[in-house]
């Protein structure tokens, strides 16, 4: 089930993209295209796709550990069961019992995570684009469903999948490297996320900058939801209107 979330949130993520840039928003993709041709200078254009595909790749693939690992615990424990010497059995469960390999409650709580991180993010995002797709709606500020409690339930809910997903493979740690590589991972992801919204909210207010009642929901709600938060926006600071 750990595993098969992650699977399920790529999958997610992959036809989400797919759908927003040649369905639901096809001049994004021209716009794109436009970004990827005049960036095409030879040399300098493929070391930079390598360099990002490296970087990526590499810290994806830590993220990816927590998975590895706990079914790694689970094909141990199911070929060492099948091995049907009771006394070796019953040693080996015990072992594999002190090393935490069963869920336990921080486990527990991880798959709840992830469960509840990527329903919040589909959610978010199918009801951002119905908006988007109400004519004369491309250009406004999304203030419906999730988006009118939090600034950005998309992000939210992906950073609980895989602070999920990292709880979820704790207690199948057996050396420093390994929490050191999944953490790693952990950290990358939110920093990645940290970045994006940085960028959203700069983005925002310029776009929306003059709108009143925008200024006062960045003001009172937060990712965490209607929780008031410093006026600040991006590293700008948000000007108060009474």
């Amino acid at each position: 089930l750990h595993t098969t979330l992650a699977l399920l949130w790529s999958i997610r993520l992959t036809l989400f993209l797919l759908h927003r840039e040649f369905f639901n928003w096809k001049e994004w993709h021209v716009k794109l295209q436009e970004i990827n041709d005049r960036s095409k200078i030879p040399a300098n254009h493929i070391k930079s796709k390598i360099n990002v595909w490296f970087i990526s790749s590499t810290f994806y693939s830590c993220m990816m550990i927590p998975c590895i690992y706990r079914l790694k615990a689970g094909v141990t424990l199911k070929s060492q069961v099948s091995e049907g010497v009771a006394a070796a059995v019953n040693a080996s469960t015990q072992s594999l019992n002190r090393r935490g390999i069963h869920w336990g409650a921080v486990g527990k709580t991880g798959l709840t995570l992830q469960c509840f991180g990527l329903l919040l993010e589909t959610i978010a995002d199918v009801q951002k684009a119905k908006f988007k797709r109400i004519e004369g709606n491309r250009h406004l500020w999304c203030n419906v469903g999730l988006w009118s409690f939090f600034t950005h339930p998309n992000y939210l809910g992906d950073g609980l999948f895989w602070i999920g997903t990292w709880m979820g493979g704790l207690s199948c740690y057996t050396s420093i490297m390994q929490w050191t590589v999944s953490t790693m991972g952990l950290v990358f992801i939110l920093m990645v996320m940290k970045s994006a919204i940085d960028s959203l909210s700069r983005k925002h207010m310029k776009k929306w900058g003059h709108d009143h009642h925008w200024l006062e929901f960045k003001r009172t709600h937060s990712i965490l939801g209607p929780i008031r938060v410093s006026n600040t926006n991006g590293g700008q600071t948000l000007p108060i209107y009474r």
